[in-house]
């Protein structure tokens, strides 16, 4: 694949592991805003992996793993030294898997100039934001449930080397929102998002897709129809494009979704 081919560094940003993929040489040519990718606090960024396919449009990929329990302030922290990481002159786009839209809408609402786009996939920050079913849950299993049975290798591999890991809703320390929707302060509202959850067992419920689209006038929201909780792994072409579409329209660039091979042969990122 096309991203295989691009440098990366992988290293800690003060006590949080990241990983950048891409070259920033024609990201800074051509005034575009990296992508920041937050996966859920407590899991490894490898599930979220096949997001370097965002590198087909010159953007570079930066995967932050976020610890956890921690308080929202703490996660807005690590967020942020993933962010500096990048060492970008301007705005990040940020992508976020359930919990880490904590991070991503604390980041949001703390540095609004920083953040081009938000992409929450299955948002949650607390119980309340669940479904009943994944209230109950006793590990992080149901948000790594696919409704497919192909191209998730790596969500996998960290379900085995990471067991069931934390509880859904037990990722955050000390005193929490009320919801994940509470999280988007004023500063935030500015910023457009994207809200994504699947339909078929997603672990965050319609009515928190609902509440943040209120909370953020500039969102919106996409039902992934085949989806669970993971659309970028079910779903990924499509999930892909509608990413890419936000980030070009808050760049105000047209990107390729496509790269030519060594022998005039197209490669498309999958």
């Amino acid at each position: 694949p096309y991203a295989y081919q691009l440098p990366w560094f992988e290293f800690q940003a003060g006590s949080t592991p990241v990983r950048i993929i891409g070259d920033n040489r024609p990201e800074s040519a051509r005034r575009l805003s990296p992508v920041l990718v937050l996966p859920s606090p407590g899991l490894s960024y490898e599930y979220m992996e096949n997001l370097e396919a965002f590198t087909v449009s010159e953007r570079r990929v930066c995967f932050a793993a976020l610890s956890a329990p921690a308080t929202v302030a703490q996660l807005a922290a690590q967020a942020r030294a993933a962010l500096d990481a990048l060492e970008a002159p301007g705005r990040a786009h940020v992508v976020a898997h359930g919990a880490g839209a904590v991070a991503a809408l604390a980041l949001a609402s703390a540095a609004p100039s920083r953040v081009a786009s938000l992409v929450l996939v299955s948002p949650f920050a607390t119980a309340d934001d669940l479904e009943p079913a994944a209230r109950d849950a006793g590990s992080s299993r149901p948000l790594l449930a696919s409704a497919s049975t192909s191209g998730r290798a790596c969500v996998d591999a960290v379900l085995q080397t990471a067991g069931a890991g934390a509880s859904v809703g037990a990722v955050l320390a000390g005193a929490a929102p009320p919801g994940v929707a509470a999280l988007a302060e004023p500063a935030a509202r500015a910023v457009p998002a994207l809200v994504v959850r699947g339909s078929r067992g997603d672990v965050s419920s319609a009515a928190t897709a609902s509440a943040l689209l209120a909370a953020l006038p500039r969102a919106t929201v996409a039902t992934f129809d085949a989806s669970g909780p993971l659309p970028f792994v079910d779903e990924d072409e499509r999930f892909r494009e509608a990413a890419l579409n936000l980030f070009d329209a808050a760049d105000g660039v047209a990107t390729r979704r496509a790269v030519m091979g060594g022998k005039g042969g197209v490669e498309v990122m999958s």
